[in-house]
């Protein structure tokens, strides 16, 4: 969840599948999620959050399963993920790269010249704020 967002059933069994060596059945993986005798429950835990999709096909139950925020910083405590390739950080880049062509834009009209960037800049404001914030992370 942490990699890939929000996921049903279905799909984070097929993800899951691909992480490594632990069987991931489905009932396997719904025990974990839902709890039983000897699993503790990751919703009552609070570690994940049930929702209702946006959209569903009819006739379909349709859960989804999404990160709390305790969740999300568990999952970065262990080693099979890094803070670079969670699902929020690179939904987080793409709205930064997305604002700074706006912003950029923006003032540029105002002023009455192109301001647009080149790729080769742009990549270099992503590098620095994305390590800035790696950082913090890592200090917090």
């Amino acid at each position: 969840l942490s990699r890939e967002g929000t996921l049903s059933l279905t799909k984070l069994v097929k993800t899951i599948e691909n992480y490594g060596d632990w069987e991931a059945k489905r009932n396997s993986i719904k025990r974990r999620i839902d709890g039983q005798e000897n699993y503790p429950s990751l919703i009552d835990y609070e570690f994940i959050k049930e929702r209702k999709p946006e959209k569903r096909r009819p006739g379909k139950y349709g859960k989804e399963y999404c990160l709390t925020t305790k969740g999300f910083l568990a999952s970065l405590a262990t080693k099979h993920i890094s803070f670079d390739r969670t699902y929020l950080f690179k939904k987080y880049i793409t709205f930064l790269d997305n604002y700074l062509d706006d912003k950029i834009k923006h003032v540029g009209e105002n002023a009455g010249f192109d301001s647009t960037l080149d790729n080769e800049t742009k990549n270099v404001l992503l590098d620095v704020i994305t390590n800035y914030i790696k950082s913090q992370i890592t200090v917090f």
